[in-house]
């Protein structure tokens, strides 16, 4: 519908414009219309969010695609995690797909670790980060990208190493300064 325009007339009391009852119905229709608008971009432009994390240290074979395993959720809506590793979509969307994962290496030389993400079960292309985990050191990995997503659809964060002492590594809640531990992942 388009926006109906109440006549004010040429002057104040020359009658030449909308009766009172007129003028009033097309305010309500107008007034409709906008409720109704803004009622379908509240629905269409709900946030869609989720934050995941998972605080047991994870390890794999060396050079084996592994995916990474969130066990908590610490807010969701409309995003899930299915199976423990699968971040999957109710709605299709653009979405902003952030993690940040630390890798530990107890061992005496440098190892190359690759993160990347999967669409259900296809390698996303241009995903690939390599990461060097100095040895006996902690290195965080973190990256954002924007994806395309279509409902029903999952992305798993992926990792391999060039050796199976690095591994995601937790660290627990510390002293002297009291801080908060460290999970080993948090995707969202």
């Amino acid at each position: 519908m388009t926006q109906q325009l109440i006549n004010i007339g040429t002057a104040p009391n020359t009658n030449t414009g909308d009766p009172l009852r007129v003028a009033f119905t097309k305010a309500n229709s107008n007034f409709t219309e906008l409720y109704d608008e803004v009622a379908v971009l509240k629905t269409v432009g709900d946030p869609q969010y989720g934050m995941f994390y998972d605080t047991s240290d994870q390890f794999t074979d060396a050079d084996v695609a592994t995916s990474t395993l969130f066990s908590t959720t610490y807010l969701s809506n409309t995003i899930a995690v299915s199976g423990g590793y699968e971040l999957s979509f109710l709605n299709t969307g653009v979405y902003e797909l952030s993690y940040r994962l630390q890798f530990h290496n107890p061992g005496l030389t440098d190892e190359v670790v690759t993160v990347w993400i999967r669409r259900n079960g296809t390698n996303e292309v241009n995903t690939a980060v390599d990461i060097t985990v100095k040895a006996n050191a902690y290195t965080a990995a973190t990256a954002n990208y924007l994806l395309q997503v279509t409902g029903g659809s999952y992305l798993e964060i992926m990792w391999s190493t060039t050796s199976a002492a690095v591994h995601l590594a937790h660290t627990a809640e510390r002293t002297n300064p009291t801080r908060p531990g460290t999970p080993i992942v948090t995707g969202k």
